[in-house]
This record gives structure tokens, sequence and C-alpha cells, in this order.
């Protein structure tokens, strides 16, 4: 088989897996239906795939490379320092991140946080979190270096349960289809008006 056939198959066997899962979850869908709907037999997909997580993964993969390049942004010292004076500034820099995937990645976003189930993704909200805690903890840092005067001695819990916040402003998103783009963005505003608000009322404590 050509290198352009491999590439065929794992491409159908993705697509119809991706199907299945938006419309099954990762514990409602079986090798055998996948294999079933995109014509591959079970042998031959387990040459591009060790399990059907590895083929969530797959599915995931792009969304999970976003919220990679997010963290991976907003913990770099370089790029804060370049991009944000103030806490208000970074805050709003975090949720056009956010909407972007939004954007992007509604069902895939749906699939990793309510339904994925018995994967190695089940509690990926808890780690998230504790990456995206690190972020802030560094953005905080770099404030109280630019503003000595501001009070940044704020404990780990409070931080943390403040990053978590985000994966649930996403779930509330995507849980609520109703929603139109103008009623996001205007939660969205207010939002980071009473958190911006929040965060200036306690530095100046």
């Amino acid at each position: 088989m050509s290198q352009t056939q491999k590439s065929s198959v794992r491409k159908q066997v993705l697509a119809t897996a991706t199907e299945e899962f938006f419309e099954n979850g990762f514990a409602g869908t079986s090798m055998r239906a996948i294999s079933a709907l995109s014509g591959v037999s079970m042998s031959n997909i387990y040459n591009y795939f060790k399990d059907k997580n590895e083929i969530l993964y797959a599915v995931l993969q792009p969304l999970l490379e976003a919220f990679d390049c997010l963290l991976s942004r907003y913990g770099d010292k370089e790029y804060i320092e370049a991009n944000f004076s103030s806490i208000g500034d970074y805050q709003t820099g975090v949720v056009n991140e956010f909407m972007e995937i939004l954007n992007n990645f509604r069902e895939e976003l749906r699939l990793l946080l309510f339904r994925s189930a018995g994967s190695s993704f089940e509690n990926f909200q808890y780690t998230f979190a504790e990456k995206y805690s690190q972020a802030n903890s560094l953005c905080i840092t770099l404030m109280k270096r630019r503003y000595p005067h501001v009070k940044t001695n704020f404990s780990n819990i409070f931080i943390r349960s403040l990053s978590s916040f985000w994966i649930t402003i996403m779930g509330e998103i995507i849980t609520h289809d109703e929603l139109t783009p103008s009623e996001i963005k205007q939660f969205l505003e207010e939002y980071i008006q009473y958190s911006t608000a929040g965060w200036e009322t306690m530095m100046k404590q």
C-alpha cells in the first residue's frame, strides 16, 4: 500500500471516529463501530492506532495543541512583558485566546470536557487548571516587579480556583447552543470587568 493510500485510510478512520465520538462520546463508541462505519477492518485499524484512546487523542490533537500554545505564551515572561501592562490587559488577551478556541473547536471541547469519561483525558480540567495557575502566578510575579507597591501574596488555592473557572466558563458556553456570538461576547466582557475590578481592589490592599 502506498503512503497516499495509507494516509487516506487513516483519514477515513479519523473522520468516522470523530463523528462517532461527537455523537456517542468516548465510552459509547466502540472500535467495532468505527471499523464497520469506516469500512476499515479492525486488524487494519490497529496498524494505525494502538487503541481507542489513541484515536481520541488524534481527534483532539488540534484542540490540545491550541491549549498548549495558549499556555506556552501566557507562561512566557517575554511574551507577557511585551504585550500586557496591567492585569486587565492580560485577562482580555486570555479571553481573546479562549474565544478563538471556542469558535474553532466547539464540538471537540464538548467531547473533551463532558464526554471523555473512561479515557486518559477524563481529568483534563484538573491538569489544565494546574498548568494555567502556573501561568497566572508568573503574570502576578511580573506585575509585582513592574509595580512594587501592589499586593501579590495571594493563596495558591485562590489562583488555582480562578484558573479552573476558565474551563467552567467554556463549559457553560458550549452547553448553551442558543447563545449568539454577541451574547457570548457580552458575557465575556462582563466577566472581564467584574474580574479586573476584583483583582485591582485586592492588589491595592
